[in-house]
């Protein structure tokens, strides 16, 4: 598991917080597949973020025991259900998280 500070915009994931607020890298793609897990939840993303994290590049995921989760789910599947684009968003701007995923930091729902 990896270790992050949360800061409010990060616990939130969305509400009152812009996504250009937060310095860091962020990536807006379209949902391609969500796997839920026991111990954390997996998004596949439509293309590749950094580029150099192999096959976890397009797989960004969070522990299901951070703070933030349940409301990181509920974003993620009303944007799937909406086909509207998320934010991803890293603090690290690295491929760290899991051995399966890139951690993620925030995630924002794309108005279109």
């Amino acid at each position: 598991m990896f270790k992050r500070s949360m800061t409010a915009a990060a616990i939130l994931g969305f509400s009152l917080f812009s996504s250009n607020a937060l310095a860091g890298y962020k990536f807006e793609r379209n949902i391609k597949e969500i796997q839920i897990y026991s111990d954390r939840i997996r998004i596949n993303i439509d293309r590749p973020t950094y580029g150099s994290c192999k096959e976890n590049d397009t797989w960004w995921g969070w522990s299901t025991s951070d703070p933030a989760s349940d409301k990181w789910l509920s974003l993620v599947l009303s944007a799937e259900a909406q086909k509207k684009p998320i934010i991803v968003y890293d603090v690290q701007g690295s491929c760290a998280g899991f051995s399966d995923a890139i951690g993620l930091e925030a995630i924002f729902m794309k108005s279109v």
